[in-house]
């Protein structure tokens, strides 16, 4: 037998399968158990598995197909990054984290099937996923993490659920295809270089106005030339007259860094009281002093 499996985990694989089966009655897939495989082609976990340890399937560069089961209820930092030849993925209903650098550097990924609860997709998540042209959020979601679509260069639309909160810092930054951005009702902060280097993005629809925009949300964004907003087009450009635009719009235009009435200076990001994320977040001084609000 090529595994080693103590009690319920399976620690190590010594095969050269194309085809990997994982053996029934596993609950725990180690750490870095099938790193850097360059054999297998497709992956098999059966039900019973809860846990995939860090780093499982790191780099298994010639893996194209992965069958997760519904029992799986966590993956840990890294299982599928490097994985170059994975072209569809389907993640299972009882994940409701995808943490860091899961699928980073998948670069061949096109398809995504997110679960229905999912409530945070964490740092670089789906980082350097090149192939991926779209991606459909469920309800859920509340958090978009630091840089965890960076350098999709094939994503063209993106639409953010009335339920996200917050998109971290370079969380869509350098996807050089992207040109519309929906973004949801609840969505409250925007924070630095969220957008930077999309150079082709041209349009975002607001819903709502922010409690917190960063100047440098959309820096590298050589196109971005109107904001929709409640069915109306504004156009945006360093000489408008802001004053009678609507708060969300407005917003936008300070993000440009256009002057406008009661506008001093960049406001640092605030936080309400029992704040989910604040690991994640990174407080930038902006040397500035706030609005008089």
């Amino acid at each position: 037998m090529p595994f080693t499996v103590t009690e319920d985990t399976l620690s190590v694989y010594e095969g050269n399968d194309e085809t990997v089966v994982i053996p029934e009655g596993i609950r725990i897939i180690n750490d870095g158990v099938f790193h850097r495989n360059s054999t297998m082609k497709h992956l098999i976990v059966p039900e019973g598995v809860e846990i995939i340890g860090a780093c499982a399937f790191y780099f298994c560069e010639n893996l194209e197909s992965i069958s997760l089961p519904d029992s799986l209820t966590e993956l840990e930092n890294d299982v599928f990054t490097g994985c170059r030849s994975l072209e569809s993925i389907r993640i299972p209903e009882n994940i409701t984290e995808i943490p860091e650098g899961t699928f980073a550097s998948c670069t061949a990924l096109k398809h995504i099937d997110l679960p229905e609860d999912l409530d945070a997709i964490r740092t670089r998540a789906f980082c350097g996923c090149a192939a991926l042209e779209e991606i459909a959020f469920p309800q859920s979601l509340r958090l978009i993490g630091e840089g965890s679509f960076c350098g999709c260069s094939s994503l063209k639309r993106v639409e953010i659920p009335d339920n996200t909160l917050e998109i971290m810092k370079r969380a869509f930054a350098d996807c050089e295809a992207l040109e519309e951005v929906v973004l949801g009702e609840g969505t409250e902060y925007l924070n630095e270089r969220a957008f930077q280097n999309c150079v082709n993005l041209t349009a975002v629809t607001v819903r709502s106005g922010f409690t917190s925009i960063r100047h440098d949300v959309f820096e590298g964004c050589k196109k971005f030339s109107r904001v929709v907003y409640e069915g109306k087009a504004y156009a945006i450009h360093k000489d408008m007259d802001t004053e009678a635009l609507p708060g969300a719009v407005r917003d936008f235009a300070r993000s440009f860094g256009i002057a406008y009435s009661g506008y001093k200076s960049y406001t640092p990001l605030r936080f309400p009281a029992g704040y989910p994320y604040m690991d994640e977040f990174e407080y930038l001084n902006t040397g500035g002093e706030e609005d008089d609000e």
